[in-house]
C-alpha cells in the first residue's frame, strides 16, 4: 500500500514543524498541497490542556476532535502512528490535519526523529 506521500508524487517537502506563515486552522489543505510531515518525526505533548487548544469541541463526542487529541497523541508517537490513530479514532480524519491543528493550538510540538524519546 503506497503512504500519502507516495501518492502525491514528492511534490511535497518534508517538514517537522509549521512552515514560516501565517496558518490558520482552514489552511489544512494549502498546507497539504506544499508540506507533509516527516512520517518519523516525534510529537510531544506541550503540556497545555485539550479543553483550552479545543474551547468548541465536545469532550463527549468519540470520534471528534477532542478524542483525536487525547488518543492519538499520547506516548509521545511518531507522525504516521499518530495519523494511523486518528484515523481509526475518526473515519474523516485526514492525513497530518489533526498534527496541523494541533501545532497551531500549541497543543503538542514535533520534533525531529534524532530528537526527544529520551
Amino acid at each position: 500500500m503506497k503512504s500519502q506521500v507516495d501518492k502525491l508524487g514528492n511534490l511535497q517537502q518534508p517538514v517537522i514543524g509549521l512552515p514560516p506563515g501565517d496558518w490558520g486552522q482552514s489552511d489544512y489543505r494549502a498546507f497539504s498541497e506544499k508540506y507533509y510531515f516527516h512520517p518519523h518525526a516525534i510529537i510531544e505533548k506541550t503540556g497545555r490542556d485539550i479543553a483550552e487548544c479545543l474551547p468548541n469541541a465536545d469532550p463527549e463526542n468519540p470520534t471528534g476532535r477532542y478524542a483525536i487529541f487525547a488518543k492519538a497523541f499520547n506516548g509521545k508517537p511518531r507522525v504516521h502512528v499518530a495519523n494511523r490513530r486518528a484515523k481509526e479514532i475518526s473515519p474523516d480524519a485526514e492525513y497530518d490535519g489533526d498534527i496541523f491543528i494541533g501545532l497551531l493550538t500549541r497543543y503538542i510540538r514535533v520534533v525531529a526523529p534524532t530528537q526527544g524519546r529520551k
